[in-house]
């Protein structure tokens, strides 16, 4: 499966054969006319009310088992990534989880308006930095799948990303 790797945190997108966005704490990332932060640092700047809320609803307490994982997704419309234009000041999907990937020191957020399934956004979630997961992290993310507890809030049925609620009603078969 074709996904899109982040290789400089400048503004490069490389398409390759890799699992996963290999992104490296970063907080604004330019392409083309989609936009995408995947950060495991203390927030993205501008999402502080959606991270909040996602804390409110998930809870405070992190987990390095994906098993335990917690997955808060909703859509904030007209809502410009710090550092965009004007051409960017559409809705945006904004994704929190308790979990915390193997490298990192906080849980991971991510925000983006690409076109993307709810598998990329879960394996961007739990695999972190420029190496392919092993095919023990691969079967534990694989096996785990069902047992993810997601929180989809309402914003997201009348956004591009109302399909991420059958996709989890397929993750649970």
């Amino acid at each position: 499966m074709i996904r899109k790797t982040i290789s400089n945190p400048a503004t490069t997108i490389n398409r390759c054969l890799l699992p996963t966005l290999a992104i490296t704490s970063l907080y604004v990332i330019y392409a083309a006319s989609a936009h995408t932060v995947v950060c495991r640092r203390a927030g993205i700047c501008g999402f502080d009310n959606e991270k909040e809320n996602a804390i409110e609803v998930v809870g405070k307490e992190t987990t390095r088992k994906v098993l335990n994982m917690k997955v808060y997704l909703t859509y904030s419309p007209a809502h410009p990534l710090v550092g965009c234009t004007e051409q960017c000041s559409h809705g945006h999907l904004f994704v929190y989880s308790n979990f915390i990937s193997d490298g990192a020191d906080l849980q991971t957020k991510i925000v983006t308006d690409e076109d993307t399934d709810l598998t990329t956004i879960l394996r961007n979630l739990v695999f972190f930095g420029d190496k392919d997961p092993t095919p023990e992290q691969e079967k534990e993310f694989r096996d785990a799948l069902t047992s993810i507890k997601f929180y989809v809030q309402s914003a997201l049925d009348s956004s591009k990303y109302k399909t991420f609620r059958s996709e989890i009603e397929e993750l649970k078969k």
